[in-house]
């Protein structure tokens, strides 16, 4: 009877503790949320294990509602990421404790390293004493040299001392310049030309005529500016011109005509060189003679 009870007694923990069991899993499942789709098991992995080891750094996957970080400063911060990996206790107690024994060889490292420092610093610091008294006696032994060598010049030397050093001469569309040097002082300076001139010359020409205009255009053999001159016009220039000789027995002619072109403005008739007046003369006296030779004809036959 005794030993009933007690099987009934066991048997009832082990319902009660599986119960247990079953109940925490089942709240552990609803309260855990699935992260699965949204890990690379790999990369989560590597970045956990250099994380833990390491001590440092953030990690955080990326989901729908936002990054969710699971190590935070080299802790972990949300094991449910950790373990849907596959990552075990096991393989995080490894991590975390090579993360200790490093930080430890360094603290041991960094001490060590502080007093080399220490004692370099001091070297340093004699010997930078030592360095500066002596750089302070060098400086000022080349300070009096300096002194001692450079010489002095007056304004008036220094502005004979002037020399042209170079000279690069102005175009039509560039301007040069004159470089100077100062032999005693081994100064420069440079200064400026003006443009030069355009180098015209003639390319084309139109006469001009007594009515109408003429023109020369120029262009320029450095830059291909080009201009034009108006010729003016010439205006007529006439004279008379004998274009028909007269004869003794012929009448001549003549022409009013321009010089330049030859325009005609007027035409008149020249006189032929027959000596009207001289005949009318002769015939006079001839006809005078001829009267007074018949009249006596008449006055002998009369007599007779």
């Amino acid at each position: 009877m005794i030993k009933h009870t007690l099987f009934k007694y066991n048997v009832s923990l082990v319902s009660l503790f599986v119960i247990l069991i079953i109940y925490v899993s089942c709240f552990h499942t609803i309260n855990c949320e699935d992260y699965t789709p949204y890990i690379d098991k790999l990369t989560v992995r590597a970045m956990t294990k250099t994380s833990l080891m390491e001590g440092t750094g953030d990690c955080y996957i990326g989901t729908p509602d936002g990054n969710v970080i699971f190590i935070k400063g080299g802790k972990i911060v949300n094991y449910d990421i950790i373990y849907q990996t596959g990552i075990t206790d096991a393989e995080i107690a490894e991590w975390s404790a090579a993360n200790s024994s490093s930080t430890t060889t360094q603290s041991k490292t960094e001490d060590s390293t502080k007093e080399e420092t220490s004692s370099t610093v001091e070297n340093k610091d004699s010997n930078k004493n030592d360095s500066t008294t002596k750089n302070n006696d060098s400086e000022n032994k080349t300070s009096k040299t300096e002194n001692a060598k450079t010489p002095t010049y007056t304004d008036d030397e220094i502005a004979a001392a002037w020399s042209e050093s170079e000279r690069a001469e102005s175009t039509c569309i560039e301007a040069g310049h004159v470089s100077y040097t100062n032999s005693l002082t081994g100064e420069t300076k440079s200064e400026e030309l003006p443009l030069a001139e355009h180098k015209y010359s003639e390319i084309e020409r139109k006469d001009a005529t007594c009515s109408e205009a003429g023109s020369i255009t120029y262009t320029c053999e450095i830059c291909g500016d080009t201009y034009s001159e108006e010729v003016p016009a010439l205006g007529h220039e006439y004279e008379w011109i004998t274009t028909k000789e007269a004869t003794l027995f012929r009448s001549g002619e003549e022409q009013y005509v321009c010089k330049n072109c030859g325009d005609v403005t007027e035409t008149r008739v020249l006189s032929s060189r027959f000596p009207t007046g001289f005949v009318l003369v002769v015939a006079s006296i001839l006809f005078v003679i001829g009267i007074g030779f018949m009249t006596y004809r008449k006055n002998k036959s009369s007599i007779s």
